[in-house]
């Protein structure tokens, strides 16, 4: 069970640093009602922000990963939970949990 938390919280870690805040690359809606949008160059721009430019380690990797269906589907879960409006849950995935207090918080992502 120990290493099985420590992974958890190792993945939740790996990928909060990824992603980064949402703010940093969904662009606003463009009319009241509709959702806010991804925007990959944008993402891509955060990223550089941290060091990872062309020719560095991470490059290869996230250009691949904002092409991923995983990542627009996780962006578009977030925009649901953004829609909802509702406070995260105690018993939310450690990811949930931690990027919310972050937010809250105001602490760096990266």
């Amino acid at each position: 069970e120990a290493a099985e938390e420590e992974s958890r919280i190792a993945f939740s870690t790996f990928f909060l640093s990824l992603i980064g805040d949402l703010k940093w690359y969904l662009r606003p809606p463009s009319q009241a009602g509709l959702d806010p949008t991804l925007d990959k160059n944008l993402f891509m721009q955060s990223r550089a922000r941290f060091g990872d430019v062309e020719g560095s380690g991470m490059y290869p990797l996230l250009t691949y990963f904002r092409e991923s269906q995983l990542f627009e589907e996780f962006v578009k879960a977030r925009i649901h939970e953004i829609r909802l409006r509702k406070p995260v849950p105690n018993d939310a995935p450690i990811f949930s949990l931690t990027s919310n207090y972050l937010r809250v918080h105001r602490i760096d992502f990266a």
